[in-house]
């Protein structure tokens, strides 16, 4: 990947990426014209996420693509999404626009509440005659590379709905899962930046025991000691209580987020439960994975 600028936040620099096969660089007034020939296409359009979309995603009138394209616009300098125009490298050809944003739903106590939140939602608007495995999958490496970062998230996620089979190959060998195989959505495929080492490595509460002051000291860490810690001399009640739920960490357990462990992990960190939220939500990403078919 090619970064044609130095790392600053994504909104005070519109940055440009591409590889080989794909340029993703800010999309301008004057991309309108041939962004029609997408817009007004109506086997592209079968392939759109409209999800809650304020515009028609099909277009009959260049005016209303020049309208959008000043939309997509206006919506960067408010921080509301990106779009990006993606241009066609070898053929040297516009063929359609992507959008990014972090999605952050919470309730009133701050707590994640759905399976698409902490997650740059990414929709993808191509040209049909593009709609191939080389160009999703081009387009798909530099969003991977980049997006995280950008968009501060632990998840990314996108739509293909049933009638994408490309899409939904290409998703799926890139080790995308399908959302509803984790929560109740549908059409959408999600994956994670969270390793499985990093879930594997998490004690219940969510922490990391090598990240202790104590560990290696006069601490083996939770899960070598049975939850028998040395700042404890009556045990981690954390670790007994996930032990007697039958779950690897607090996040995994049918009472999740129960009012007692809130009481106690924000004791230390403001934001244990989101951080037990997601650590389970990727428990579960990399469990479907095992499982993956087009």
């Amino acid at each position: 990947m090619i970064t044609e600028s130095a790392k600053k936040d994504i909104y005070e620099e519109w940055r440009s990426y591409q590889n080989e096969l794909i340029l993703l660089r800010p999309i301008v007034q004057s991309d309108a014209e041939a962004l029609f020939q997408t817009y007004s296409d109506k086997k592209s359009w079968e392939f759109f996420n409209c999800d809650n979309f304020l515009f028609p995603c099909y277009l009959e009138k260049m005016e209303h693509m020049e309208e959008t394209v000043s939309y997509y616009m206006k919506a960067y300098s408010i921080h509301e999404f990106i779009r990006w125009t993606i241009v066609h490298k070898k053929d040297g050809k516009i063929i359609g626009t992507i959008e990014n944003f972090h999605r952050d739903v919470r309730n009133e106590r701050g707590d994640h509440t759905n399976a698409l939140t902490d997650t740059a939602l990414l929709r993808i608007d191509l040209k049909s005659e593009y709609e191939t495995e080389e160009v999703i999958s081009s387009i798909l490496d530099l969003v991977e590379d980049t997006a995280y970062e950008d968009f501060h998230c632990s998840f990314l996620a996108t739509k293909a709905v049933d009638t994408a089979l490309v899409r939904r190959k290409v998703l799926t060998e890139k080790g995308y899962v399908r959302a509803e195989n984790i929560a109740p959505l549908q059409d959408y495929y999600v994956r994670t930046n969270i390793t499985k080492e990093q879930v594997k490595n998490a004690v219940p509460c969510g922490g990391e025991c090598t990240g202790c002051g104590h560990y290696a000291k006069d601490c083996e860490g939770c899960r070598k000691t049975d939850g028998k810690v040395a700042m404890w001399d009556s045990g981690c009640e954390i670790y007994r209580c996930a032990k007697e739920h039958n779950a690897y960490i607090c996040g995994l357990c049918n009472e999740f987020p129960c009012n007692w462990l809130r009481s106690q992990v924000t004791r230390w960190d403001k934001e244990g439960i989101n951080t037990l939220w997601k650590l389970a939500l990727a428990s579960r990403i990399h469990e479907a994975q095992k499982n993956l078919s087009v």
